[in-house]
């Protein structure tokens, strides 16, 4: 069903791109990514390995603290250059959010492919940017109590089954339809291949 995947994708990929636009968006939003490293910087010792030690209860020697990391300014400084080394991709993804998906610009909407021509912007851009605020929001997180989020599609294959789960369906139907007795042809419907 082509107008049922066409709506379904329509809107996962409206809700990524608002949602993308107010994580990493610096100006507009109070909780984004930008903010979060100002903050970050800001209390940088509560990133400690005492205060790690202190917040997790554990015991002298325990192996997490020989593995903790401490969160230094370098640290907070190279995520920021990570996100300005996207600007270029969040300046597109900006005007499709605030002219096609937030808003309705009327050049836009009278010629929605020009979105495509003035902000270029492709799914392998907005996963690479969902991927870097998972992994900067895991590096602070595994500092602060030692908890990793993974950023991970649990039931990718769920389409698949369900369409397996059809076909083999409609190939029920088929083979009921089909006589009881060969009659030597070799009819698409009974093939078991596709139609």
């Amino acid at each position: 069903s082509p107008a049922f995947f066409g709506v379904v994708l329509h809107s996962l990929l409206s809700d990524v791109i608002v949602s993308l636009s107010r994580l990493y968006d610096g100006n507009r939003s109070e909780r984004n990514l930008i903010r979060f490293l100002d903050f970050i910087d800001k209390n940088r010792q509560i990133f400690t390995k005492r205060a790690f030690e202190t917040r997790r209860r554990l015991p002298k020697g325990d192996w997490r603290l020989k593995h903790h990391r401490r969160i230094s300014s370098m640290t907070v400084n190279s995520h920021r250059r990570r996100i300005t080394d996207c600007q270029t991709v969040l300046d597109n993804l900006k005007v499709w959010r605030d002219k096609a998906y937030a808003h309705s610009d009327k050049k836009y909407f009278d010629t929605p492919s020009l979105l495509k021509t003035d902000a270029p912007l492709k799914y392998g851009q907005l996963r690479a940017l969902i991927k870097l605020a998972g992994k900067i929001l895991n590096t602070y997180s595994v500092a602060f109590d030692g908890n990793f989020t993974v950023v991970r599609v649990l039931n990718a294959f769920d389409v698949d089954k369900v369409l397996d789960i059809l076909n083999r369906h409609r190939q029920s139907i088929l083979s009921v339809r089909t006589p009881a007795h060969n009659t030597g042809h070799n009819d698409a419907r009974s093939s078991g291949t596709p139609s």
